[in-house]
């Protein structure tokens, strides 16, 4: 029955990968079921219940944090540090992923489709529209999709912002404005993965390593309170290095730029 489902949202025009995750299904599901002579669910869940696994209470009470004002914009990668820092922790960030799984509260509540070669960037209309403003449409080169991949980071994130603006700016100024906004968010407020969920201030300042040395106590704590539901070390939360965002690369083009200047 969810094999004819599918072929028929397939048959719709839908992409078949993702209607075997609505399905509930891995792609490789998927083909397995496709090449087998019946259509059976073999995949085997847990049978019984585990013995660390979060009370209704419990998972209650994480719903009801991650539902916060401040929270309910926010993935659980960036809840979990941000309660750290105030000196809670109510469950791991695997764990409220399952939970808001769960609770169908996972879906990406920020735009979900911005392009730079995609169909809205190289519709004529679009085309028609730059070039009437005189600004030149540039794009990547063939299969190489990080040209410029630390500008393109930041514009992802500013384009993913729950406060970008719907509208264009009505004057310079006010597209300024915002763009300081933005910039100062940026820096004081958001939480980069890059450097531990630490932010680009408090790096620079060297105030990462006593927010950093917080979040291990809050979690230490945490531990010695539920010692059954850690089966492993804590989180590492022990400051980062030097910080790539394609590591070969850039260490090869600062290695080529030092043996120029050497030679």
């Amino acid at each position: 029955m969810i094999l004819g489902l599918i072929d028929e949202a397939v048959a719709a025009g839908a992409r078949r990968g993702a209607a075997s995750r609505c399905a509930g299904l891995s792609h490789r599901s998927l083909q397995r079921w496709e090449r087998a002579e019946v259509g059976d669910d073999g995949r085997a869940g847990p049978r019984t219940k585990p013995a660390n696994a979060l009370s209704a209470a419990e998972r209650k009470a994480v719903i009801a944090i991650v539902n916060l004002p401040e929270y309910r914009d926010l993935p659980p990668k960036q809840v979990v540090p941000r309660l750290a820092d105030a000196g809670h922790y109510c469950a791991s960030e695997s764990t409220i992923y399952r939970i808001l799984r769960t609770e169908a509260q996972l879906a990406h509540r920020g735009r979900a489709l911005h392009s730079d070669n995609g169909g809205p960037m190289r519709g004529s209309t679009m085309l028609a529209t730059l070039q009437h403003l005189g600004i030149v449409a540039s794009f990547s080169r063939p299969s190489v999709s990080d040209d410029n991949p630390y500008i393109e980071s930041l514009f992802r994130t500013l384009k993913y912002r729950p406060g970008y603006p719907h509208k264009p700016f009505e004057t310079i100024e006010q597209a300024r404005a915002w763009v300081t906004g933005f910039v100062a968010w940026y820096n004081a407020e958001h939480r980069h993965s890059g450097i531990r969920f630490v932010t680009p201030d408090e790096r620079h300042d060297g105030r990462e390593h006593a927010v950093l040395a917080n979040r291990v106590r809050v979690y230490e704590r945490a531990r010695r309170k539920n010692p059954n539901r850690w089966s492993c070390a804590t989180r590492n939360w022990s400051p980062t290095a030097a910080v790539f965002l394609n590591p070969k690369r850039d260490q090869e083009t600062i290695a080529g730029a030092l043996a120029r200047a050497h030679s």
